[in-house]
């Protein structure tokens, strides 16, 4: 079972997430479309959500309402290049405005498994 879920639709940046966890020995799972995303929490039951907010088909405003209401033992963690969504959420959540320390994002994920 994975520990980590990382929600976010560009390929390349959701790979380098799951490459820089990997390369720290945590275990990822992607999924790259909000349509999947509740299917996915549901089915892998993550510690950790990294998740993006500007995703195809339902926003990560709508999956971060779904795990809060849902599984509040999830840890989320939002990545977003919105500055508006960040000035939101980095009161709810840890947050990250793109492009971030992936050093930083690493920490965080170590500090809430």
């Amino acid at each position: 079972m994975s520990k980590v879920l990382i929600i976010e639709d560009n390929v390349d940046l959701s790979n380098l997430f799951q490459m820089v966890l990997d390369i720290h020995g945590i275990s990822s799972e992607i999924c790259r479309d909000g349509r999947d995303a509740a299917g996915a929490i549901d089915s892998i039951r993550p510690q950790v959500v990294v998740l993006d907010m500007h995703l195809p088909h339902v926003s990560g405003a709508s999956i971060f309402e779904h795990i809060k209401k849902d599984y509040p033992e999830i840890a989320v963690l939002i990545v977003t290049a919105d500055r508006d969504l960040y000035s939101e959420y980095r009161n709810k959540t840890k947050a990250f405005l793109k492009p971030m320390d992936m050093d930083a994002l690493h920490h965080e994920v170590r500090s809430a498994l």
